[in-house]
């Protein structure tokens, strides 16, 4: 999450991770790094030390990504969210998302984020959520909850994600305008107006480096003026190459059992995707830490080998020069557990605007959710792009703005009318 809200604008005081590997990746992407801000450690330790209530009042905000493997419905295939063994209230992985929690408690940053997998939010009937979300409120915090689609933010993959932001109240003048602030902020995140990228898309910037075969590749690769690393595959077995040719693109190994028979030599009632080929032309499926174990599941066309390193970070959106240390499948590990840069940035990007908008005491919102059901998708982008269009100064006409959005939506201009004339006159019309 902090390459995204460093490409925002903001800059990192302390980064805190208790895997050697991501702590090194962090430090070599990040020359200026020491080893006090580029921290292997943990967090709650440094928690009980009163490490943290040190930092009060002196650091703006406080983001992070508890590990979600223990809320995960990957994972959950094999244990239930009400934990009837007690699996998952016995891993202190569980509880991390609570230290956060009193992490900010103690810190008191103007704002937070914490981001985790939407199952989090029922997991042991929902208890540390509720614990989670109470503590932050309790330290002076409002809070919104949403579940972020990466692929509505200009990231190439299906990715739905948990995220939570909080803005303290006394730094936007109270309780009330932190609500309103956080109430527009969700629905501009909901309305998720970016196009879908494909994977070929995606992928093409790495075309330059030539192909890679299953086996081939290397850390490092120089094209003209362009640089990457992690860009080398897995070599696989005979049996595996096998399927890989023999899958369609989109297509799982359940699909092609049933298409022909005897294909799979496995079990598959659990895992019916064990083998998958990616569709090139759609945003590929959530890039997973799991790929540190194989990548099986993410097959591409046309080489029918799986992702290397860099094309998983590349799906992720990370840029073609940012580097991964560590042995290769540390490498999966730390792209699989990262949150996806361009959805960092956009969460980051409002998060500054509404906090410059709540410390105006002249602001007032434009629009406030009423009580009743929620406005729709359509509703929401056409919200976006008048909030945008006003905020750059560039007011279209009522009739250029129907035609815009009927683009947009792919809807005829007559059902979408009574829509945009209500919007357009509610935004740009407010005085």
């Amino acid at each position: 999450m902090s390459l995204g809200f460093e490409q925002a604008g903001y800059v990192p005081h302390m980064a805190v991770d208790l895997d050697l590997d991501a702590i090194l990746t962090y430090r070599a992407n990040r020359p200026w790094a020491t080893e006090q801000s580029a921290r292997c450690d943990n967090i709650v330790d440094m928690l009980n030390s009163g490490e943290f209530r040190k930092m009060a009042g002196k650091i703006s905000g406080v983001i992070g990504g508890p590990p979600c493997q223990t809320f995960s419905l990957v994972g959950l295939r094999t244990k239930r969210l009400d934990d009837r063994e007690g699996t998952i209230a016995a891993d202190q992985r569980t509880w991390l998302p609570v230290k956060m929690a009193e992490i900010i408690a103690n810190v008191r940053p103007q704002f937070c984020v914490m981001e985790n997998v939407p199952s989090f939010m029922s997991a042991l009937g929902g208890k540390i959520h509720e614990t989670t979300r109470q503590i932050i409120q309790d330290a002076g915090y409002s809070v919104t909850e949403v579940k972020i689609r990466a692929e509505r933010h200009g990231t190439p993959q299906l990715r739905t994600r948990y995220v939570l932001i909080g803005i303290e109240n006394k730094a936007v003048h109270g309780k009330r305008r932190a609500e309103e602030l956080l109430r527009n902020l969700a629905e501009t995140i909901d309305a998720g107006t970016q196009e879908l990228i494909s994977l070929k898309e995606a992928l093409q910037p790495l075309a330059a480096f030539g192909v890679v075969e299953a086996g081939q590749g290397s850390e490092y690769q120089r094209a003209g003026d362009k640089e990457t690393w992690n860009h080398y595959a897995r070599a696989h077995n005979a049996r595996d190459l096998g399927i890989y040719a023999a899958l369609q693109p989109g297509e799982t190994a359940g699909e092609l059992e049933a298409r022909a028979q005897g294909s799979i030599p496995y079990d598959l009632s659990s895992f019916h995707d064990k083998y998958r080929k990616l569709d090139s032309d759609r945003p590929s499926p959530t890039i997973p830490a799991h790929l540190s174990r194989d990548a099986n599941s993410f097959v591409l066309h046309g080489v029918n080998r799986g992702l290397t390193p860099r094309e998983a970070a590349t799906i992720q959106g990370f840029p073609l020069d940012y580097m991964f240390l560590g042995e290769q499948t540390h490498q999966f590990r730390q792209v699989g557990n990262a949150v996806p840069p361009p959805v960092a940035k956009m969460v980051a990007e409002l998060v500054r605007s509404a906090l410059k908008k709540g410390k105006d005491r002249k602001w007032k919102p434009i629009f406030i959710a009423g009580r009743g059901r929620a406005p729709n998708r359509q509703t929401l982008v056409i919200r976006k792009e008048l909030l945008r269009l006003k905020e750059a100064g560039k007011p279209p006409s009522l009739g250029d703005f129907l035609h815009w959005s009927a683009r947009r939506l792919q809807t005829p201009k007559l059902k979408l009318r009574d829509t945009v004339y209500r919007e357009y006159r509610k935004i740009l019309r407010a005085s």
